[in-house]
């Protein structure tokens, strides 16, 4: 089942001034119905400057995707997060 959350764009200030990372932390935690704090941290699994510079210099149409905590998330250039929920 998935799971759509933070559909404004982050960079146009529509949508909090959280990082991506913390964005997806709460995504994450969200759908599996914990706290975000009980997380691992996400750098064991990607690099979140790195995802921060990836999703900013994509244009609209593109996405990266990886496995986190569980579950399938993917992050997509216009700044949606899609958290495909665990079974």
């Amino acid at each position: 089942m998935q799971l759509l959350v933070n559909a404004a764009d982050d960079r146009t200030g529509t949508d909090d001034d959280l990082p991506i990372d913390a964005r997806i932390a709460e995504a994450v935690a969200e759908a599996k119905g914990v706290d975000a704090l009980d997380l691992d941290p996400m750098y064991g699994v990607i690099d979140p400057d790195a995802l921060d510079a990836a999703v900013r210099s994509m244009g609209p149409e593109g996405s990266v995707a990886f496995e986190y905590e569980g579950v399938s998330v993917t992050v997509t250039g216009d700044g949606r997060i899609d958290v495909d929920r665990p079974s």
